[in-house]
């Protein structure tokens, strides 16, 4: 902790004031300066490096959403099976969020809630994605506090739910979850939801995050509708021509054994 304070140099010499400053000091008091004058300086130094540390811990994360944003795009695209494309967010999610299990759970009337996408880090040895610069939170520590803060949120965006202590049957306990609808034009696909010990809280930052795969989860299964009715378009084209071929066929051998009768009648 002792490392992230600012640096201030207490000096009356001009030389000294620069050296400190080109050594990295944060500000710097010429004496005689009064206890009161240090106290203000020092806060007002430790405020500046928060607000630096928050605005860099930001930016870090914003770029990782992002590039996160754009793989799961790009996958898209380049991946036909829309399980396996899920699959892969689970994954990049379980990487960023500290959680025990995911769900993608389908809405749809043929599937009825079904579990399309259940994921625990159970075998597998993922990396969790780490940020260099620490998340300061600016609430108190205090579960309630924290919670309170998000229910605002929560409640003036619908289509996220979230509860800290309920039993789920897909787990058989109670745990924490944050769920967050996955919308299709105007429907509700499903949701995806994520899974936490009990009383575990979840912070403003990890809904916006969920919020935004679920938008993405969205594009990638409305292009994969898309690729679908391409592909029965495409197969009922192939089977009229088929079948316009097959006619065709099918007359031309007809016609042609009317002729051959015709001619074999007429030497008759």
């Amino acid at each position: 902790m002792l490392k992230k304070l600012p640096d201030l140099i207490l000096s009356a010499s001009e030389t000294s004031k620069i050296q400190g400053l080109d050594k990295g000091a944060d500000d710097y008091l010429v004496k005689p300066f009064s206890t009161r004058e240090l106290i203000y300086r020092i806060r007002a130094n430790f405020e500046c490096s928060i607000l630096r540390r928050k605005i860099l811990y930001n930016r870090y994360k914003q770029e990782d959403i992002k590039q996160l944003l754009l793989s799961i795009i790009n996958m898209t695209l380049s991946e036909s099976d829309l399980d396996k494309t899920l699959l892969y967010i689970t994954k990049e999610i379980y990487r960023r969020l500290p959680c025990e299990k995911i769900f993608v759970i389908s809405n749809e009337s043929s599937k009825n809630n079904k579990i399309v996408i259940p994921y625990e880090n159970d075998s597998e040895d993922l990396t969790s994605i780490i940020n260099p610069f620490t998340e300061i939170n600016d609430n108190d520590n205090s579960n309630s506090q924290l919670f309170t803060r998000s229910q605002k949120y929560f409640n003036e965006n619908l289509g996220v739910d979230v509860s800290l202590d309920e039993y789920y049957n897909e787990v058989h306990k109670k745990v924490s979850k944050l769920s967050v609808e996955i919308r299709l034009n105007d429907n509700i696909w499903g949701w995806i939801k994520v899974h936490r010990s009990q009383n575990s809280v979840w912070f403003d930052s990890e809904i916006e995050l969920l919020q935004q795969i679920s938008n993405n989860i969205s594009l990638v299964i409305t292009y994969a509708k898309l690729l679908e009715e391409i592909g029965e378009k495409e197969i009922q084209i192939k089977a009229a021509e088929f079948a316009n071929n097959a006619k065709t066929q099918i007359l031309a051998n007809t016609s042609h054994g009317i002729v051959l009768s015709f001619h074999i009648l007429i030497i008759f």
